[in-house]
């Protein structure tokens, strides 16, 4: 619920806004208050509708900021043509209506997302490609990942299974490597 004004406080916001064109002393001798009154009290006290009435004199002045920019359209070569479109800019970045950047991003390379397991330590690709019960291995399926992206395809890298033998036998692996 708004809070109720009296009518030295409307007149007061009435002529700062009006006649006094934004001096709060002249707003305060229009509007009746006494010499003795300290600004800061009345200000401190009607703040919110100073505010409030500050962002619908920006609204209010809206069009006008836009006719002016306009303007400059139509004449280009007169004096203050560059106040005039930064005041206008102002004005139209605070009641909303600034003005709006595109970013186009576009690629003719095939791009993804890659996400890789938790990090449990370091994994080498080189390690056994079979598990304990002589299946494929998280080394190998995700070389095989890597592989269906297309990351070997990119120039400056190769993906490739090496066989490697050591006492127990022979055992298949994978490295990386850049080229």
């Amino acid at each position: 619920m708004p809070k109720q004004l009296t009518e030295l406080q409307e007149k007061f916001l009435d002529a700062l806004f009006g006649d006094a064109k934004g001096n709060y002393a002249k707003a305060m001798r229009l509007a009746g208050y006494a010499e003795s009154t300290k600004p800061h009290v009345i200000v401190q006290s009607l703040r919110s509708e100073i505010i409030e009435r500050a962002e619908l004199a920006m609204a209010v002045n809206a069009p006008k900021a836009v006719l002016s920019m306009v303007g400059v359209i139509d004449d280009p070569t007169a004096l203050g043509n560059r106040e005039r479109l930064a005041a206008s800019q102002q004005i139209l970045d605070r009641v909303g209506l600034s003005k709006v950047e595109k970013l186009n991003v576009t690629s003719e390379k095939p791009m993804g997302l890659f996400i890789l397991p938790a990090n449990r330590g370091y994994f080498d690709l080189r390690e056994d490609t079979r598990d304990e019960r002589g299946g494929i291995s998280n080394a190998t399926k995700h070389m095989e990942v890597y592989n269906r992206c297309g990351f070997a395809d990119r120039p400056g890298f190769r993906l490739q299974l090496d066989a490697q033998s050591n006492r127990s036998g022979s055992k298949s692996g994978s490295s990386i490597a850049r080229s």
